[in-house]
């Protein structure tokens, strides 16, 4: 991916995360390490004025957010997939302040519907979706969650690997199959 490009921040991101997850499955320290170069670049591309750069941990706030991302995702067409994923890592984010499972529930749907839509996003909703995913498992314990988080992260995982291996015209062809 060229220096500089829109989408560096995010691909850096969902890299980021999905290394976190490998490192966790794995124990390999290359991992977590590659993962921290990954977020920390991604953090240093991304503007300051860029809403998903600051994070208060004020429970208000964080109902505001699940309020804007809702209505952001019934306003818009444009940006559907990357607003209801936007909600969905809200929904995730009220359930692991609150532990409401509600909450968690609807976080695991709205990732789901954001990777039926999505296309260049499809990495970040399906490593959202993986999230989500796990911390159901951590609730309720049934296994077939851990697996549908870790399928959801390895297809994340290899979208990202695809396009840096075969550049963003991946992204326009070989997500079709997905």
């Amino acid at each position: 991916m060229p220096e500089g490009h829109l989408h560096n921040p995010n691909a850096l991101d969902s890299l980021g995360c999905l290394l976190t997850h490998c490192f966790r499955c794995t124990e390999e320290l290359v991992n977590i390490d590659n993962a921290i170069t990954a977020l920390n670049n991604a953090v240093q591309l991304t503007s300051e004025d860029d809403s998903s750069k600051t994070q208060s941990g004020e429970l208000i706030d964080l109902e505001k957010a699940i309020s804007a991302h809702t209505d952001a995702v019934h306003l818009t067409h444009a940006n559907k997939p990357g607003n209801l994923n936007g909600l969905g890592n809200t929904l995730l984010e009220h359930f692991l302040q609150l532990g409401e499972l509600v909450s968690l529930k609807k976080a695991i749907s709205t990732h789901m519907n954001a990777v039926h839509l999505t296309h260049a996003n499809k990495p970040s909703s399906l490593n959202g979706l993986g999230c989500s995913l796990t911390e159901h498992f951590k609730q309720i314990e049934q296994l077939i969650d851990i697996e549908r988080a870790i399928s959801a992260h390895e297809d994340a995982l290899w979208v990202v690997m695809c396009r840096a291996q075969l550049g963003l015209g991946f992204t326009r062809l070989g997500l079709a199959k997905m």
